[in-house]
């Protein structure tokens, strides 16, 4: 019988019981009314919703498409597996991770007042107009050695390198840069000449914001490459 039956069924039984006590002047029909009437209550109380026994619901399953590809949000490195953001050649960290860098710690250093400079560097073997890419395997080492362990290193799509450097103005970030051109000059084979360029960009002395200092960096950059020899260019400010 439905559990919701059972206390109905009960209290008519009960109701019944009692019109037969008052009729016949049964003491007993009355008890047995009575007993109808507790079996009715305990039944209703048992059948109510808030009485009823939980469901239990089966440990939710984790979609791991989603679990793959988590957002990024605050330092890359933590939001995301390292391989996500590695350059297969130089086993630097690739442009997708340089740009977002870019962006976080900006708006970190936005919130502690602190300087971060965006530097641009190509390597060329060669001299002139005759110069080829520089070993990428080679630069790559020599800019892990280089830089400090708070600051970034990616290669670009193009083969350039890409700096985020924490906590440096303008004339940190030359030293910065003069640093990496000497340690390439000490590791360069005998006879070998090398070519560099690059371009700074620093906040907040050039540029406000990510998309700003990107493309100041850029176009420093650019106006070092015009040299036929190594050339550091810093933003101009506006």
């Amino acid at each position: 019988m439905n559990q919701r039956a059972l206390p109905i069924t009960a209290g008519i039984a009960g109701a019944a019981l009692g019109l037969a006590a008052m009729g016949a002047s049964v003491p007993a029909l009355g008890l047995g009314a009575g007993a109808c009437a507790l079996v009715c209550a305990l039944l209703a109380s048992r059948s109510g919703p808030e009485a009823q026994t939980p469901t239990v619901d089966s440990e939710p399953t984790i979609d791991s498409s989603a679990a793959n590809t988590s957002q990024i949000t605050g330092d890359p490195v933590a939001d995301q597996s390292l391989t996500v953001f590695q350059d297969s050649t130089t086993g630097l960290f690739n442009e997708a991770y340089f740009r977002v860098a870019v962006e976080t710690r900006i708006t970190a250093a936005r919130r502690q007042l602190r300087p971060v400079a965006v530097v641009i560097l190509e390597v060329r073997d060669g001299n002139g107009d005759d110069h080829q890419p520089a070993d990428a395997l080679a630069v790559a080492a020599v800019v892990r050695r280089t830089l400090r362990d708070a600051d970034t290193a990616c290669r670009l799509e193009d083969g350039r390198v890409a700096m985020v450097l924490e906590d440096t103005p303008e004339d940190g970030a030359i030293w910065a840069v003069e640093r990496l051109r000497r340690a390439l000059n000490a590791t360069a084979a005998t006879g070998k000449t090398q070519m560099r360029w690059a371009g700074i960009a620093c906040y907040p002395a050039h540029a406000f914001d990510a998309k700003e200092a990107l493309a100041k960096a850029e176009r420093a950059f650019l106006l070092a490459r015009e040299w036929k020899q190594d050339r550091i260019e810093v933003a101009a400010v506006d």
